[in-house]
Order: structure tokens, then C-alpha cells, then sequence
């Protein structure tokens, strides 16, 4: 029996105690291959992750603390935590524009109800996280494109 290869995301948070947590929850069907914890890391490093590389290969401080730095497959997703507003989100967005890949940006919908940070905060975000990536998975390829390089509120 083969196993599935898990589905490749990145994650865009402000704390890496609850990356750390949404890491540990997605697993073992997806893959947090790098975790960015701040926008200007964010807008550095994006292109170079969907393009199937090491952002830390040109510069060093775009070494990731989180993740599991495999860059074999551009990510099926970017992931937002609340901890990113809309600016930081534009700006990340704008980076990778015009980008050949593009993928769709989950983010956290602050109007849905979420405990305080804490550990239960990250149990509850991957909750969110997992519902929205399986709705995505299960579209067809052209719903999917319809998503891809837009928002997808979780």
C-alpha cells in the first residue's frame, strides 16, 4: 500500500509557538515546507518558493525557523494567520504577482468566533485550515484556478 505524499504549504504567522502547533496539526497530510513570520520575509522569500527554491540560498536571513525547507514542489497553498492584516497580506501578494505560479491565499476570518491565543487557539486554527484546504482540494482543476492567486477566507 503506497501513501500519499503530503500536500506541500506555506505558513505566514506572527508567532512560531502556534506554527509550531498548526505545523504539528496539519501533519501527516500536509507539509508546512516554510514558515514566514513576518511580511518583509515574506515578500523576499515568497518568489523564490514558488519557484521551487530555497529563498536562503541568495540571502541568508531568509533562513526559515519553521518548516521543513523541502522546495521539490511550489506550495498547494499560502497560509495566513490572523496575525497578518490586510496590508501584510497586499504586500506578500504583491510579491509574487506576476509570478508563473499561482496559488490560492488562505486567511483567517476575524468576523468567525476563536479563543484567545494559546494552545487552543492554534487546535482551533488548524481545525479552520483543514476544512478550507479540503474544500479546495476537492474542486475541479478549473474551480480550482478560479481561486489561484485570490483570497480564501478560512
Amino acid at each position: 500500500m503506497t501513501t500519499a505524499a503530503p500536500i506541500p504549504v506555506v505558513i505566514c504567522g506572527a508567532r512560531a509557538e502556534t506554527a509550531k502547533s498548526v505545523i504539528a496539526g496539519l501533519a501527516p497530510e500536509y507539509e508546512v515546507i516554510h514558515v514566514i513570520l513576518s511580511t518583509s520575509v515574506g515578500v523576499a522569500a515568497l518568489p523564490s518558493i514558488l519557484s521551487c527554491a530555497d529563498p536562503s540560498a541568495e540571502n541568508s536571513e531568509l533562513e526559515p525557523i519553521l518548516g521543513s525547507h523541502n522546495y521539490s514542489a511550489p506550495p498547494f497553498a499560502i497560509i495566513a494567520g490572523g496575525g497578518h492584516d490586510d496590508s501584510s497580506v497586499a504586500s506578500m501578494q504583491a510579491s509574487v504577482r506576476d509570478h508563473k505560479v499561482q496559488v490560492p491565499w488562505l486567511r483567517h476570518d476575524p468576523s468567525k468566533p476563536a479563543p484567545p491565543v494559546g494552545p487552543e487557539y492554534g487546535k482551533h486554527v488548524v481545525k479552520r485550515v483543514r476544512e478550507c484546504l479540503e474544500q479546495l482540494l476537492a474542486k475541479s482543476p478549473t474551480e480550482l484556478d478560479e481561486v489561484r492567486g485570490k483570497v480564501v477566507w478560512y
